[in-house]
């Protein structure tokens, strides 16, 4: 959708944030593989999607809310106690991290002709991500994707759940109204 719309908002807008899990870095098949892993080998679960299209289908990205969903799927129906729920959660988000982070995820085939096209146009964009600023900055070096990008936009400690504070520091960034910025993600959870 993003190669038929980009051409109808140029023109109303002077920037454009993009998610780079997603949206310029393909990352679907790690997020499926990562949860699949957790679920099965951390919280001990039968997994309850099919394939990668059916996860993908019925969740919507957000890490803590699949990993809460899937957690709270316990085999004997029982739910943990609270504390002990909130721990294994906080210990698997760290270990999706971890995995995510080992993860390749190269850039969503055609990518660049869209960055290439948006830089033409003369709109700023700013790349952003919940990782750890140190690896995303490498993903985004190593693909070469750096010359797209006016700034990357990534939390020093690595996934936050807070979308709306890397959002308002990449519409800073750009020194643009938030009025006049497009935001380019794979997840509803992030508009």
């Amino acid at each position: 959708n993003r190669h038929l719309v980009l051409p109808r908002m140029a023109r109303s807008i002077d920037g454009l944030i993009w998610v780079l899990g997603g949206a310029v870095l393909e990352t679907a098949g790690a997020r499926y593989r990562t949860m699949k892993y957790i679920c099965e080998n951390y919280f001990g679960q039968q997994w309850p999607y099919g394939d990668q299209e059916e996860f993908l289908a019925q969740t919507d990205g957000n890490a803590r809310r699949i990993l809460s969903r899937l957690h709270g799927r316990a085999k004997n129906g029982e739910r943990d106690h609270k504390l002990v729920f909130e721990r294994n959660l906080l210990v698997g988000l760290q270990l999706y991290q971890q995995m995510m982070d080992g993860e390749e995820t190269p850039p969503v085939p055609g990518i660049t002709s869209v960055l290439s096209e948006v830089k033409l146009r003369g709109l700023r964009q700013v790349a952003v991500s919940n990782g750890p600023s140190e690896l995303v900055r490498a993903k985004v070096r190593r693909y070469g994707l750096s010359n797209w990008f006016d700034a990357v936009i990534a939390h020093p400690q690595g996934f936050q759940e807070d979308t709306k504070g890397l959002f308002a520091e990449a519409v800073s960034g750009l020194d643009i109204t938030c009025e006049r910025v497009a935001l380019i993600s794979d997840r509803v959870s992030d508009v």
